[in-house]
């Protein structure tokens, strides 16, 4: 067999609700009928008086008989009807009382419904009061993290820096120790740029750290057809020292170009166009117009050690 399915408690109270109204509303209707049938019964018992109101003599010489009948029946109907409200009455005040007993259970259903709604509501706002500290302490949590998290960015951020000065330090350390350079592409435009002043003469200075450079430098000159020209000292003679039988050696620094100012006319564009070459491939060329104290017959490169 399948069980019978249990209503929830508000609609059962519903059903009960309905069935005690209706059982009122029966035992009303049940009254009215006792009650009609005592007014019939009445008016059977007092039908002979009626009679004798409206005329007639003797009932006994009266020709309806059955009039006997209804006196007869009269008080049976009465009695009857009395008895039915008598029992309507009682069954009545049962169901009233049921009904005010219904309706005190489902008061106090209701208000322990309500009771547990208002527990289960406090404690809903119990919790989202935990809910909410919780929150604001992850927010205070999560502040506290971001405050590391910067932190450590700054510190992040410090220490690439440092690392990169500490880059750039040594990148320059070995820009000096490594001397001037240039790479092919550059070689090749300022070959470019010096080969419209072909049989320029030029000599050579160079600092022994440089001695690299002075074969690029001496390579660069020749490819642009630049005649190079064995040093002299200030009284006119040929040095005799010469580094890599091309330079004269001296100690200093940076890089020079001179030229006589009395040679200006035939070396001056010469002169510019390798000073302003050199600065444009980012080796700093010093230019220096002298007037006494050197050759004149040539334009010369002083190669010092980069700085």
């Amino acid at each position: 067999m399948g069980s019978i399915p249990l209503l929830p408690i508000p609609e059962l109270f519903d059903l009960l609700r309905e069935a005690l109204d209706s059982r009122v509303d029966s035992l009303h209707r049940s009254l009215a009928a006792w009650t009609l049938l005592v007014a019939v019964g009445l008016i059977l018992e007092y039908a002979p008086d009626l009679v004798k109101l409206c005329g007639k003599k003797q009932l006994e010489e009266h020709p309806w008989l059955w009039m006997r009948v209804y006196a007869f029946a009269g008080p049976i109907l009465v009695t009857a009807g009395v008895a039915g409200e008598l029992f309507v009455g009682a069954e009545f005040g049962l169901a009233e009382v049921r009904l005010r007993a219904f309706e005190n259970l489902t008061n106090e259903q209701f208000r322990k419904t309500a009771s547990e709604a208002n527990r289960l509501a406090l404690a809903a706002e119990a919790n989202l009061a935990g809910a909410l500290a919780n929150a604001e302490s992850a927010k205070a949590t999560a502040k506290g993290f971001e405050s590391k998290i910067a932190d450590a960015d700054a510190r992040a951020a410090e220490a690439r820096q440092m690392a990169e000065e500490e880059r750039l330090a040594r990148v320059r350390i070995e820009e000096r120790l490594g001397g001037w350079r240039l790479d092919t592409q550059a070689r090749q435009r300022l070959v470019e740029k010096l080969k419209p002043y072909a049989g320029t003469p030029f000599d050579l200075a160079v600092n022994p750290a440089e001695a690299l450079f002075l074969d690029t430098l001496d390579g660069i000159l020749g490819s642009a057809k630049w005649v190079r020209k064995i040093p002299k000292a200030p009284d006119g003679e040929n040095i005799s020292i010469l580094l890599s039988n091309k330079a004269g050696i001296n100690f200093s620094s940076g890089l020079t170009i001179e030229v006589a100012k009395n040679q200006w006319k035939e070396f001056g564009a010469a002169f510019t166009a390798l000073v302003r070459g050199l600065n444009f491939e980012g080796i700093p060329a010093h230019g220096n117009v002298f007037l006494v104290g050197s050759n004149t017959e040539a334009i010369h490169i002083i190669i010092g050690n980069r700085q």
